[in-house]
């Protein structure tokens, strides 16, 4: 069993690229762009979860929503500074 920190370590779990896309039905080209960005779009999710369960290993949806929010987080402290705002900012009334 890997340690799935990331959307890297998933790819790698269910066969590296070629055995995900493979498990898909998709392009091997597609997974290996997903595996360079560290990402994998969500309308494949289900897919994924039920080839790493094949492969032994126990994701879940859950776990890849806290693999995005965690590399939005780390994103967002990259950038230092707030976003700048346009005019003023709205408030709700």
């Amino acid at each position: 069993m890997y340690q799935l920190r990331n959307f890297r370590d998933v790819i790698d779990a269910c066969g590296h690229t070629t055995g995900l896309a493979s498990a898909l039905n998709i392009e091997h080209e597609a997974v290996r762009k997903w595996r360079q960005r560290n990402r994998i779009p969500v309308e494949y999710w289900q897919g994924v979860i039920a080839a790493a369960r094949f492969c032994g290993e126990n994701v879940t949806a859950d776990d890849l929503t806290r693999m995005v929010a965690k590399t939005f987080t780390i994103n967002v402290q990259h950038l230092g500074t707030p976003l700048p705002t346009r005019g003023r900012p709205r408030t709700l009334s």
